[in-house]
């Protein structure tokens, strides 16, 4: 599942037109869906994938923070400032009175607070939308791989079946519902009959607690034909 041209074509893209929006939550479920990860994570990495391209039109120097509605899809960016007495980068910093006159709910602040400044929405060009991709892509991935580790880390050492998925150099790649796993060719039978489709018992889970990579090892594994 890929993020949809809406989000990241080569064409320069709005953010917050109406059918945008809500295809952003649309695409935000359906990845949430197959990946089976939190949908929450989904959006969030698309906050944090549009906060990087917005320095690429803000400034690279602006600390950006960008908050997309759970329900309805609005996107609101804002540069992230700290009140201080004698601001030196008018980028980061703000006098309290002019914290004030940008939201009198700043009255309370002190220095040293956090405050937001709101920023316009933008046009996307080509390189802010790929970086806008490839973060949120990696976050996905990074998401998913935490969770194929969290559904197999107590299941280590347990013995499992699955189906056998493809060949690759020797190797077996075994479907285990959620994920993939290998048993590795010096770990198969010296010429038993393998292919796509059979059914992998007796398999054990290997694998130690800083690896995400999950393989299977099991001297004595048996296929049966499906």
């Amino acid at each position: 599942m890929g993020f949809g041209p809406f989000f990241f074509g080569v064409n320069k893209i709005m953010l917050n037109k109406r059918a945008d929006k809500l295809e952003l939550l649309r695409i935000a479920e359906a990845v949430a869906l197959e990946k089976s990860i939190d949908k929450d994570l989904i959006i969030s990495s698309m906050e944090t994938g549009i906060a990087k391209a917005a320095k690429s039109k803000f400034g690279q120097d602006n600390e950006i923070k960008v908050v997309i509605n759970r329900d309805n899809g609005d996107i609101e960016i804002f540069r992230k400032l700290i009140v201080t007495e004698n601001p030196e980068n008018t980028n980061t910093e703000i006098k309290l009175e002019d914290a004030i006159i940008l939201n009198e709910t700043n009255k309370d602040k002190v220095i040293g607070d956090e405050v937001l400044q709101p920023l316009p929405s933008f046009d996307f060009g080509r390189i802010a939308a790929q970086t806008a991709k490839q973060v949120i892509n990696f976050n996905v991935r990074e998401a998913e791989r935490e969770r194929q580790f969290n559904d197999f880390i107590d299941k280590k050492d347990s013995i499992l079946s699955g189906i056998v998925k493809r060949l690759e150099f020797g190797n077996v790649i075994v479907d285990l519902g959620r994920t993939e796993a290998i048993i590795q060719k010096n770990e198969i039978i010296p010429r038993e009959n393998i292919k796509a489709g059979d059914k992998a018992l007796d398999t054990k889970i290997a694998g130690s607690s800083d690896q995400f990579t999950i393989s299977i090892f099991s001297p004595c594994s048996s296929f049966t034909t499906a």
